[in-house]
């Protein structure tokens, strides 16, 4: 079952639920673990980049950062489409 990602818009207090899709916005209707506010919402968190002088034009622009990062990794097998 994936992880999910939630954050109270009261208190920012963030944390994460493992749930079917079907049941993924169950905690919105409950209180906040935090402040017990019913202000709960599902967040969306990115994944983490890791990498010495990783910096990004675009969030979306993906053949830039494939090739900071094979700049970084000359082992990387993932061929990049120009």
């Amino acid at each position: 079952m994936p992880t999910y990602d939630y954050i109270c818009e009261t208190c920012g207090h963030i944390f994460e639920e493992v749930f079917s899709i079907a049941d993924r916005d169950s905690p919105c209707n409950n209180p906040c673990p935090n402040c017990e506010k019913k202000t709960i919402k599902r967040d969306f968190i990115g994944a983490p980049i890791y990498g010495q002088g990783i910096d990004f034009k675009a969030p979306s622009d993906f053949n830039y950062v494939m090739k900071k990062i094979s700049k970084e990794h000359p082992n990387n097998t993932m061929k990049i489409r120009d």
